[in-house]
């Protein structure tokens, strides 16, 4: 049986052919075991790893708060945390979905209609007026609303 050659890389860029064991240069000592640790398979996660809230609520601002709070622990590994950051900034830097565009224009024109005087004309604004407003600022809109109603009788 043939002894494995060592393998460590030499000054002419080849491979060292000494048998393993019998490898006489000091810097080829040591060298299998240091390629069987590198080339082990990564260990499995642990069910105790923090898990980044984007999964969920896809806020950018939750991630990136998670991210800070996870790293002054010393709860998240830095490279998964240099990972995160710089999904971070690509996140950022795509600005808002579509969707919110969407409903960004939808509140400038409910803010329109009640810089008017005018309560919210249906119930899909009347629900984003919910969203936006405290109950003092609803209960102002629906007296707007009355009064308007009082002058049609």
């Amino acid at each position: 049986m043939e002894a494995t050659p060592c393998g460590a890389p030499t000054r002419a860029g080849g491979q060292c052919r000494y048998p393993t064991g019998e490898c006489p240069w000091k810097s080829h000592r040591g060298r299998k075991a240091a390629q069987s640790a590198d080339q082990a398979p990564p260990a499995e996660k642990s069910a105790s790893e923090p898990v980044p809230p984007l999964a969920t609520e896809h806020d950018v601002r939750a991630l990136a708060w998670w991210l800070v709070e996870q790293t002054v622990k010393g709860t998240i590994e830095m490279n998964r945390a240099s990972v995160l950051g710089t999904l971070l900034r690509t996140l950022a830097a795509l600005g808002p979905a579509p969707a919110d565009e969407d409903e960004a224009l939808a509140e400038v024109e409910l803010r329109g209609v009640l810089m008017n005087g005018m309560p919210p004309r249906d119930d899909e604004e009347w629900t984003l007026a919910a969203r936006i407003f405290d109950d003092d600022a609803l209960a102002e809109f629906r007296r707007w609303g009355t009064r308007s109603g009082e002058g049609a009788d």
